[in-house]
């Protein structure tokens, strides 16, 4: 009886002995576990991170040289943003007698330049010719009152005196207003042996050309700067032409 009691005793040392290294061999198998779990929550972080780093840098990347770039007329354009301002940039290669490239003339549109091609231009072809030893006039008079009107007739200035190398005066085609204002006064009748730009308001935007060297750059609802950057359009798709002709 004794014997047996003993016998069990160590029956149940036994057990708890297993039970005891059961228990520890557990342990680390669950720490294991733990860390391979807490590692690959590490992992999927720092690749998150990346991703995000990726995409903050990637994507604006992406926006300026691929979506916010287009060629119209042998041109490329860049859509940039000033401030509340957008912009449309381009590089004009400039040219000498020989056809040599002798610089790049930058020129910003306020307009998509694809999106003046609702702006009817009744000029024939081969027929866009400017006279360049007088003076070429930018004649105003009677327009729409538009907030735009002084930005829009300036910046077509520039143009026509920087890039087409005229030399350009402001007139008015209204003989009342160029007296009252001490203006010169400019028409196609009167200033035959000069080329005159006409810019006036009426019930549709516009390009007309009206004479041998007279053009009327016409505007409904404030659109003065699509009309005069159109007109800038025309004489630089006829100047491209010609450039990719001579290449």
């Amino acid at each position: 009886m004794k014997k047996n009691k003993i016998n069990e005793k160590k029956v149940e040392e036994k057990k708890i002995d297993v039970k005891e290294k059961s228990e520890n061999i557990k342990e680390p198998i669950l720490d294991m576990s733990k860390r391979k779990k807490q590692n690959k929550q590490v992992i999927i972080a720092v690749f998150l991170m990346i991703f995000v780093i990726v995409i903050v840098f990637l994507v604006p990347y992406v926006i300026q040289n691929y979506f916010n770039k287009f060629t119209y007329i042998n041109l490329d354009f860049t859509k940039q943003k000033y401030g509340n301002v957008i912009f449309y940039n381009t590089l004009i290669p400039m040219i000498n007698n020989t056809g040599d490239i002798i610089k790049d003339y930058g020129l910003d549109f306020r307009s998509d330049p694809r999106k003046l091609e609702y702006i009817p231009v009744s000029i024939p072809p081969g027929e866009l010719k400017v006279l360049r030893g007088p003076e070429t006039y930018i004649s105003v008079a009677n327009v729409e009152k538009c907030e735009d009107n002084v930005i829009a007739v300036v910046n077509f200035a520039r143009f026509l005196g920087g890039f087409a190398q005229l030399n350009v005066k402001g007139a008015s085609s209204d003989e009342k207003d160029a007296k009252e204002n001490n203006q010169t006064y400019v028409t196609c009748k009167n200033h035959i042996n000069n080329t005159v730009i006409i810019i006036k308001s009426g019930s549709e935007t516009r390009i007309d050309k009206t004479d041998k060297n007279c053009y009327e750059l016409t505007y409904a609802n404030c659109e003065i700067i699509p009309v005069t950057e159109k007109f800038d359009l025309v004489i630089l798709e006829s100047y491209m032409d010609n450039f990719e002709r001579k290449k």
